[in-house]
């Protein structure tokens, strides 16, 4: 094993095999293309006055995942415009990384389309493919080693940028014979497939979820547990509200008809570095859209800055401002002790009219989202307080059909919650090859993944 200074090349990889190279980023492109290793148009060249409805796509930042190409959004200018902005073109499966935060960040360009125009904050990377493998090189960009050293060189406060310059004489490490450089490139691919399989997977249950609450919490189900028919098919089995028809024997009631307490704000502490032996501190930040937590940056607050703030079984709390109005958390009996940050607010329900759980779900359908929308108070940070979450409205049947609807819905949710757990088994995976692969620390004999 080769030893590579930290201080001359400013890189976190210690020791690499004898029969590896060092090289810089700009040495893996391919000279015999002009505009192998180049950037994005100047704004001034590339306006709003540009785009059309048709035409060659431009490649925009947010199209630009962590190792995958985001085709959520596409704006397109015309056939000339790319042509006059000729250098700035990048082709399908050729690598295209982010200028801005995060840095580096780069994907292969996706074979929807002939050619593609780059955005000003593009970097297009045409790898020589004699001597590259082009899979190869992209995971090493997005690997942790090359990324925290793009961070490193990046410039800006509020939001960093690198130039191409730089990227330029940035270096990795890669091994000398391509058939190596095939082999774990191979072997990550495989477990890429595996994450973008899994993930579509989680959207497709996700949608049917979506689709049912829609029906569920305005239709309901019948005594042997099938969906009420529609008004349309069925109006004798609904009656008339000043919010619409609903099933018979339902109500409409307000959030704060169905409260044991206030409302409470929660506590007005900064977070702590997390210690087992404190509570956990909830924050809206730690809160998905989906009303799961996410585990990444777990924070506490010491437990003499609690009183008041610990949650209890089934307690509901909702965040109050920012991006995050409307997202929402049930606090479940096998979750660790845990207190609220002031961002959030917490609702206690009454259980011998409402079920807990039929409130949360509602809080994630549609009928809560559009009212989200139109009550919405836009300021320097739009927020919704406390009395107006208590005015919201709900359609509540009775105990026993809102668990069947709550049963029918844990279903689906059952099948998400294992295939997210499955989904972060295989990055856990991904993550632990790129560290072990792209260094050289295993050679690829040694590294045959394993996803079952």
């Amino acid at each position: 094993m080769s030893k590579v200074q930290n201080v001359q090349n400013n890189f976190e990889i210690d020791f690499f095999p004898k029969d590896w190279n060092i090289a810089r980023l700009s040495d893996v492109a391919d000279k015999k293309d002009r505009y192998s290793f180049t950037g994005g148009p100047f704004g001034s060249d590339l306006k709003s006055e540009h785009y059309t409805d048709t035409g060659v796509r431009i490649i925009q930042l947010q199209n630009i995942g962590d190792g995958e190409f985001l085709n959520n959004y596409a704006i397109y200018t015309s056939e000339k415009k790319a042509d006059d902005l000729i250098s700035c073109n990048i082709f399908p499966n050729e690598i295209i990384m982010a200028k801005m935060d995060p840095v580096a960040r780069a994907c292969l360009v996706p074979n929807l389309n002939n050619r593609y125009l780059m955005c000003s904050d593009g970097i297009r990377l045409n790898v020589d493919k004699e001597r590259y493998n082009n899979h190869f090189i992209l995971y090493f960009i997005n690997s942790r080693y090359f990324r925290n050293k793009a961070d490193l060189k990046g410039i800006g406060t509020t939001r960093k940028r690198i130039g191409l310059s730089t990227l330029r004489e940035l270096t990795i490490v890669v091994p000398a014979k391509l058939e190596e450089q095939d082999k774990i490139a191979e072997i990550l691919t495989t477990i890429n497939n595996n994450i973008q399989k899994t993930s579509a997977l989680i959207e497709k249950y996700k949608n049917i979820k979506t689709g049912m609450m829609a029906d569920l919490f305005t239709r309901g189900v019948t005594h042997d547990g099938k969906l009420r028919p529609p008004y349309e098919q069925a109006p004798e089995l609904y009656h008339e509200t000043e919010l619409g028809f609903i099933p018979k024997g339902w109500f409409i009631k307000s959030i704060g008809s169905l409260l044991i307490t206030q409302p409470q704000y929660g506590a007005n502490e900064s977070a702590e570095d997390y210690n087992s032996h404190n509570p956990r501190y909830l924050r809206i930040t730690d809160i998905t859209d989906d009303g799961y937590l996410m585990n990444e940056e777990i924070k506490s607050l010491s437990w003499n800055k609690t009183n008041g703030y610990i949650l209890e079984e089934d307690d509901i709390v909702i965040a109050r401002t920012g991006n995050t109005v409307g997202k929402s958390y049930i606090y479940k009996k096998d979750d660790c002790p845990m207190a609220f940050a002031g961002y959030l607010i917490k609702f206690k329900f009454n259980k011998d009219v409402c079920n807990p759980l039929y409130i949360f779900y509602y809080l994630h359908s549609y009928l809560f989202y559009n009212w989200i929308d139109k009550t919405l108070k836009v300021g320097a940070k739009p927020n919704i307080n406390a009395q107006e979450y208590s005015s919201f409205h709900i359609y509540l049947p009775e105990l026993s059909e809102q668990l069947e609807i709550i049963n029918i819905i844990s279903s689906i949710d059952k099948k998400i919650e294992t295939e997210q757990k499955y989904l972060e088994k295989l990055k856990q995976l991904k993550q632990g090859l790129m560290q072990d692969l792209l260094t050289g620390k295993v050679r690829v004999k040694q590294a045959e993944p394993s996803v079952a």
